[in-house]
Formats: C-alpha cells, sequence, structure tokens
C-alpha cells in the first residue's frame, strides 16, 4: 500500500494522508490454500473518513486490506463477515475462516485501520461505529462483486443469506451491527460473537436483536462477564457457550486450542440452521456441546424450548 502524507492547506491544522487512498484495487488471482480458494483485495471507502493516531495521520478515506475464502465449489454460497479483535489481523482467524469456507461458505474478514485508543489503551468509543461501518462496506463490495463478470467471486454470494462473526473488540462491531441503532444491518441474518467485548455505543439506542445470536467465551477469560450480560440482554433464539478453563484467544485465533473440538461443530451447526435453514442445526449444537461436558456448558432459548438458567 502506498504511504505519504500532504499539508491539508490550513496553517497549523494537522497533515492528511490523501496518498493512502490511492491504493490498487485489483484483487489478487485466486489460490487454492488447503480445500478453499482464497482471494485478497484492498477495498477503499471513500465515503468515510480515518481519524488520525500518534503513528498515522487522519486519512480521508477507510482503507481496508480484505482476505476472502470460498469454497471450491463455485455455487452461490451464504457470505460471513468476520471481524478481528483490536489491532489483530484476518490471517489471526483463518484456521476457523477456512473451517467454515470448507463447510460451504465465503468469508470475507478485513483487517482494520489501527484503532484510536484512550489513555488506558481501551478503544476510542467512536471506532465502534465505523468498525461496524467498514463490516457493511465489505458486504457492499461482496454483493457488487457478485454481480460483476470480472470479478473472482461473481456468482459465488448467496445475497439472501449473511452471517456476521465478531471476535474480542471486533465482536463488538458485530452487536452494533445487529443491536444498535447507529450501525444496524437488516441484511445480517444471524451472528456468533467470540469472546466479544459488549458495552454501550455513544450517540445510539440499543434494540433488541431482531436475528439469531451465538455467543461463545472461556470462563477464565477476564471479559467473560461480556457474554454472560448480554445473553441476558438478548431475546430468542440465543445461544451462550461456556468454555470451561478456556482463555480469551486460544478457541478462536491461532493457534487453536483443544477447545476448537467445540467451536469448530457449533459454529457449523448454528451457520446451518440461521443461513441454510437446516432443521437440525439446534439439536446439532446440543450434540457437540454435550459432547464435550467436561469443558463445555450451554445455555439456550430458541423460543421454542429452552435451558434451565
Amino acid at each position: 500500500m502506498l504511504a505519504g502524507a500532504c499539508a491539508s492547506g490550513t496553517a497549523g491544522a494537522p497533515d492528511v494522508d490523501r496518498v493512502g487512498c490511492r491504493v490498487d484495487p485489483k484483487p489478487s488471482p485466486p489460490v487454492q490454500e488447503r480445500s478453499v480458494t482464497v482471494v485478497r483485495v484492498t477495498l477503499v471507502d471513500h465515503t468515510r473518513s480515518t481519524p488520525a493516531t500518534e503513528d498515522r495521520a487522519e486519512r480521508p478515506c477507510r482503507v481496508l486490506p480484505t482476505e476472502i475464502w470460498l469454497p471450491t465449489d463455485r455455487a452461490p454460497a451464504p457470505l460471513i463477515v468476520m471481524a478481528h479483535g483490536l489491532d489483530g489481523d484476518p490471517d489471526a482467524l483463518s484456521d476457523l475462516a477456512e473451517t467454515w469456507a470448507r463447510a460451504g461458505y465465503d468469508v470475507a474478514a478485513p483487517r482494520f485501520p489501527t484503532t484510536v485508543k484512550d489513555t488506558d489503551g481501551r478503544s476510542a468509543s467512536s471506532e465502534t461505529a465505523l468498525q461496524a461501518g467498514d463490516l457493511r462496506f465489505v458486504i457492499d463490495r461482496m454483493l457488487a462483486g457478485d454481480r460483476d463478470p470480472a470479478s473472482p467471486w461473481a456468482g459465488r454470494v448467496d445475497p439472501a443469506h449473511i452471517g456476521a462473526a465478531g471476535m474480542s473488540l471486533g465482536g463488538l462491531a458485530v452487536y452494533a451491527s445487529t443491536t444498535e441503532t447507529c450501525c444496524t444491518d437488516a441484511r445480517i441474518d444471524a451472528a456468533v460473537l467470540m469472546a466479544a467485548v459488549h458495552r454501550d455505543v455513544p450517540d445510539s439506542e440499543q434494540h433488541p436483536n431482531r436475528v439469531p445470536m451465538m455467543l461463545l467465551q472461556g470462563d477464565v477469560d477476564p471479559g467473560y462477564h461480556n457474554s454472560r450480560d448480554a445473553y441476558t440482554d438478548l431475546v430468542a433464539p440465543k445461544w451462550l457457550i461456556t468454555l470451561h478453563g478456556a482463555r480469551h484467544a486460544p478457541p478462536f485465533e491461532n493457534p487453536r486450542g483443544p477447545e476448537s473440538e467445540v467451536v469448530d461443530p457449533t459454529t457449523l451447526a448454528f451457520w446451518a440452521q440461521t443461513l441454510r435453514g437446516h432443521a437440525s442445526g439446534a439439536a446439532r449444537i446440543l450434540a457437540a456441546v454435550r459432547g464435550h461436558s467436561a469443558t463445555a456448558s450451554i445455555r439456550f432459548d430458541t423460543g421454542t424450548d429452552r435451558s434451565e438458567p
């Protein structure tokens, strides 16, 4: 990616990096990696800006290097947009993304611009709406590419079935995309929240989720209260899978921990039910957790069936 800065033209005003918005929009040639097709492309949203950090000038755009995993079958597939954690990278979630792609889902994961933080190192509250907007933009571009015969994913996206998944701070962007008036994207049909941050979004009102939600988190993760409390706030259908003895990242990020033996089958069953209409999905979720009862437990409310509190 090109880098550079030029003055804004106002004396004393901070520099604005306009050159950084000029990137090659051409996707990389598709490559086969571990039984899936991978495409890399840098998406640029010229309608929204990126605030400055100590190491980066303000930009009048959002630059989103995006990794796309596609099933080898070229038939239209449900789309999942995936959001990484604080200053993370889609590659950290590549094992999970490949698992979903091998099962027949398109997965698109942008790398967010470096997060603006407060003096305590916590993400600035304004970042949530920006990252939710990034997910919306990626969905826009995936659907546009599906209609473009020159796109590597032309004809390969099912626009009627879209999921969103978020890890840690990326989970907050997914919560915003499904439960906040500032950012709700009605095209999203289901959401997976992985050790997700859950807190108020400024200049927004929370509304009940209108889509099924699955929450997964380890109970020795210091942020476990986020999922526990969020589950109480959500309406059915909803699932909370607690991974006993698990920390923050290993269930989801590379290198994966043994918790993947619960995470992978439960999320696949959830996507099958919510994005493909497989009636057996809820039973498969329960079976996967109960098959690892020593290391995982579940609370759920499907609207017609629920676990004991």
